[in-house]
């Protein structure tokens, strides 16, 4: 027995979520769906199906009985999965799998499958799937949360690198001898999927601690920029997407978490920051796409951040005067010629940094910026003074000739 899911709105973003993982877009869905049914899929007749399955997309209609096993078919997916929305799978084979384990609810199924000598969950079955991979698929937190409170997943953190910056994992399942594969466990060294698939988990379980153990403020690319380095810091290469949709979305307390700053803290060399969420400006792109009322908040706190870093940066800025007019003995307008400063923004990450010989302070930041057609007022001033804000910063930071 399973539970409907009353919201036609979630079994809506559901099915459009498959779609993304198995179509190339929507429409092409709509097109083989039309071809399923012996029906022409020609364009007046994909534009009438799309309309159809957008509605069925945003919850103003429910999908119909008779839709389901085309959709069924198309997706992969059981209709108990797409009637609840995804919370509910039913297991199909008769002998233990990595299917059949990560679905399980039982930690004795889970202990016993970790200690064969085999090794099945490094490895994939014949569709190419991991026991991880199926177990963020059934959205079974239970088990995932079981292999790192254990010790069997562990999430390294290596931002005290001086080369590497990046959030992989490892496993402390031992692989067997060198004549065996056991990939799995080469995928978490060299892959941030694990990561950001357990980051969609735990906000959907509100579980702030394996948050703050995902560091899930934190960005490489940031920690990159908090360093003492002339080098531009470079995109990490992993898709943000699915987190930023995530979040748009979560109950308020993980908006929250998000909407807080933070520092970089490494071993070594780092200059003082001042970070907020480096994605937050696609964030509030989602929530306004959503019609989400909370995203006036969200803007709010983002302009708060971004006229803060604007303070402490001309504060670097009025500190080097003081400390130039007392030991040169000279007025404010001949001080402000004489400080001396290395300054950067960084376009790609929204990271402002500064410098000051004369005072040796500094200051890593990042700002917020959100580029959205709005049709709200209110959001649209808002979001106006976000931008101002963002571009404030950055041609204080960029001014050198002081």
């Amino acid at each position: 027995m399973f539970r409907l899911e009353e919201n036609n709105q979630k079994i809506g973003a559901y099915i459009r979520k498959q779609i993304k993982r198995k179509f190339k877009s929507e429409r092409q869905f709509c097109k083989a769906y039309l071809v399923l049914q012996d029906i022409s899929a020609n364009d007046e007749e994909t534009r009438k199906m799309q309309n159809r399955f957008s509605q069925i997309f945003n919850g103003k209609k429910a999908i119909q009985t008779y839709d389901l096993p085309y959709v069924s078919e198309l997706l992969g997916v059981s209709c108990e999965a797409i009637l609840s929305a995804g919370k509910c799978y039913v297991p199909v084979s008769s002998h233990v799998t990595n299917y059949d384990v990560a679905f399980s609810k039982d930690p004795e199924v889970w202990q016993s499958y970790v200690e064969r000598e085999d090794k099945l969950i490094l490895n994939y079955d014949e569709y190419g799937k991991s026991v991880l991979d199926y177990a963020f698929e059934f959205r079974n937190y239970g088990f995932l949360k079981y292999l790192t409170a254990n010790g069997y997943i562990k999430f390294r953190d290596s931002s005290d690198s001086d080369f590497r910056y990046d959030f992989g994992a490892d496993t402390t399942i031992k692989r067997r001898d060198i004549s065996h594969t056991d990939v799995v466990s080469a995928e978490l060294s060299y892959t941030n999927k694990l990561r950001m698939n357990m980051l969609s988990l735990a906000m959907e379980n509100v579980d702030f601690s394996t948050l703050d153990m995902l560091r899930a403020r934190e960005t490489p690319m940031l920690h990159f920029a908090a360093v003492y380095s002339n080098t531009p810091p470079e995109p990490d290469g992993y898709d943000y997407s699915e987190i930023v949709d995530s979040i748009a979305s979560a109950p308020d307390g993980v908006i929250d978490y998000f909407l807080t700053e933070y520092s970089v803290s490494r071993q070594g060399s780092v200059i003082p920051s001042l970070f907020l969420y480096q994605h937050l400006g696609a964030v509030i792109v989602a929530m306004i796409r959503n019609r989400d009322p909370r995203v006036n908040r969200v803007i709010e706190k983002a302009v708060e951040h971004n006229n803060k870093v604007h303070t402490m940066i001309k504060g670097i800025y009025s500190d080097a005067e003081k400390i130039i007019m007392d030991q040169f003995k000279c007025p404010k307008t001949e001080a402000k010629k004489m400080v001396c400063t290395i300054n950067s923004f960084y376009e790609k990450c929204g990271v402002a940094k500064v410098y000051c010989y004369n005072s040796n302070n500094c200051l890593v930041a990042n700002v917020i910026r959100a580029d959205a057609e709005v049709t709200d007022a209110g959001t649209m001033s808002l979001l106006q003074a976000l931008n101002v804000s963002c571009d404030t910063v950055r041609a204080v930071a960029e001014k050198v000739d002081r």
